[in-house]
């Protein structure tokens, strides 16, 4: 499956969790891409979205269902720290949702307690760059060399 951008990318994922009944759901997005896409799938179901920064607060997601939002999944290593901090706060449950990801990674997840929703999971899984037509502006190679102060 390919992503026009991470707002595309939302509104399939807003779908994908619409009939799930959760306990007063919390969209949790991990990194500027991933909470580009919680803030599309937030708007489309009324859920609130709050970002996750290693060395921000993380909100109150005591009893709560979390869905932790990443714009894809290579690997669980970039999820752990998040996983982590939130697992710590006795949330009722954590779902992991991303517009794609490599089935080795949502397994890895899957083996460890968590509940993953991957809307593709191509095989082979090359990068997550290649799954999206557009990238963000938040992508190093999309964001435009500086321009030469005026002379």
């Amino acid at each position: 499956m390919l992503f026009e951008d991470h707002h595309q990318a939302g509104v399939l994922l807003a779908e994908a969790l619409r009939y799930e009944l959760l306990a007063q759901p919390l969209l949790i997005g991990l990194g500027p891409e991933g909470l580009a896409v919680a803030r599309v799938v937030g708007h489309h179901l009324g859920w609130p979205v709050h970002p996750f920064t290693a060395s921000g607060p993380v909100p109150s997601v005591t009893g709560r269902t979390v869905v932790l939002v990443v714009h894809g999944l290579e690997d669980p290593a970039p999820v752990a720290p998040a996983l982590q901090a939130l697992q710590g706060q006795r949330p009722q449950a954590i779902i992991i949702a991303t517009p794609v990801a490599r089935r080795a990674a949502v397994q890895a997840l899957q083996q460890a307690g968590y509940r993953v929703i991957a809307l593709a999971t191509p095989e082979p899984f090359t990068t997550i760059t290649d799954y999206y037509r557009q990238p963000p502006a938040t992508w190093p190679a999309a964001v435009p060399p500086a321009s030469p102060p005026p002379a």
